[in-house]
């Protein structure tokens, strides 16, 4: 009887032990993991043009739905707020703090920005040893306003139905497949033709 109950003891410590090692393994946050974070998984795109993919999506996805405070418009307020967040194992959004502020309620429009995207958008989840973890990232969101007007004030919008694209996927009837086509010649046209100078050659 004795050793039926310690082996009991003896199991119920080890799963205990299992949940408590599961919850710190569920805690843990990383820096840096073999795959980082993405903002979207970019089908058919595999390794830096898949990063690249993600990261343009990502900076349409703030183009997109940042609101500029007016005070900062009116104040001429610009430059980068920088947001600090945790990407999950499940691809949401955790602990989003401004950790760089330039003021005139650009730090809570980036928050909220922030915010609207853990309900909208979720992550790819980072990975280490490819197992999904918790990551923490830093993400610079840039507040720049540019004002022109000609004599008949023409208007200047942010957003339309369809966005400007490089030229050469016209052919591409698929709208998704017709924008990722455009990234994809734009990304390869600035390689192509981006110089860089002989001191960061020298300096590698």
């Amino acid at each position: 009887m004795c050793k039926k109950f310690l082996i009991s003891i003896s199991f119920v410590l080890l799963s205990l032990s299992s949940i408590i090692s599961q919850a710190i393994s569920d805690k843990e946050v990383f820096k840096v993991v073999d795959q980082m974070p993405r903002f979207s998984d970019c089908e058919n795109e595999e390794g830096a043009d898949g990063v690249d993919c993600s990261e343009i999506e990502l900076f349409q996805f703030i183009g997109e739905h940042l609101k500029y405070p007016e005070t900062a418009i009116a104040n001429g307020t610009e430059g980068k707020v920088y947001v600090q967040f945790v990407v999950l194992q499940d691809g949401f959004l955790s602990d989003i703090d401004v950790v760089r502020d330039i003021g005139d309620g650009c730090g809570k429009a980036a928050r909220d920005l922030l915010m609207y995207m853990n309900e909208n958008h979720p992550w790819i989840p980072g990975r280490q040893d490819g197992e999904a973890v918790n990551v923490l990232m830093t993400l610079p969101i840039i507040f720049q306003h540019n004002v022109k007007q000609s004599v008949e004030e023409e208007r200047i919008y942010n957003v339309v139905d369809v966005m400007p694209r490089f030229p050469g996927c016209e052919h591409v009837k698929d709208e998704s497949k017709r924008k990722q086509c455009a990234d994809d010649k734009l990304l390869r046209y600035i390689y192509s033709n981006q110089k860089i100078p002989k001191e960061a050659k020298k300096e590698k």
